[in-house]
This record gives C-alpha cells, sequence and structure tokens, in this order.
C-alpha cells in the first residue's frame, strides 16, 4: 500500500445479498492460505465490484489506518481515542 492514499482500514459493511449470495458463493471457489487455512476477505472486493457497486471511506487522521494487531498498537490507538 502507499504511505498516503487508499488502505485497507478493516471496516466493510456489505448488503445482505453480497454477504448471504455473493461471499459464500466466492468462498467457496477460493482456495484456503496454504499456511492459515484461512480465505482472504480483501480479494472479494474487486469480485463485488465486478457484480455491484464499492465506495470506499477516505481517513481523516492518519490513526484511523492503524491496524490493531499488536499491544503496541493497541496502547497507540487506545490513548487517541481516551484523548478525544
Amino acid at each position: 500500500m502507499p504511505a498516503r492514499g487508499d488502505s485497507d482500514l478493516g471496516l466493510f459493511s456489505i448488503s445482505a445479498h453480497a454477504a448471504m449470495v455473493d461471499l459464500p458463493a466466492f468462498a467457496a471457489a477460493a482456495a484456503p492460505d496454504a499456511g492459515t487455512g484461512e480465505r482472504n476477505f480483501l480479494p472479494f472486493i474487486p469480485h463485488a465490484a465486478e457484480h455491484g457497486t464499492v465506495v470506499t471511506v477516505a481517513a481523516t487522521e492518519d490513526i484511523e489506518a492503524v491496524g490493531v494487531n499488536t499491544p503496541e498498537e493497541l496502547a497507540r490507538v487506545a490513548a487517541h481515542l481516551m484523548s478525544r
């Protein structure tokens, strides 16, 4: 991902049809990751765009794009939220 610009912020909202029909069909055809056994959600986005409308929301502050995957990231985001 670029240092600034579009990013995976981790918040997704999909229609009922996409959740109940499109996503299960896509997942059935997608091979799981060899290491984790997981299916990545992000490849579903271009697939969804081929079948409907995908809308993105721009982050207004860098803190909005911080992933919470470590205790340090959690502390950083928590401190930001507590300061608001």
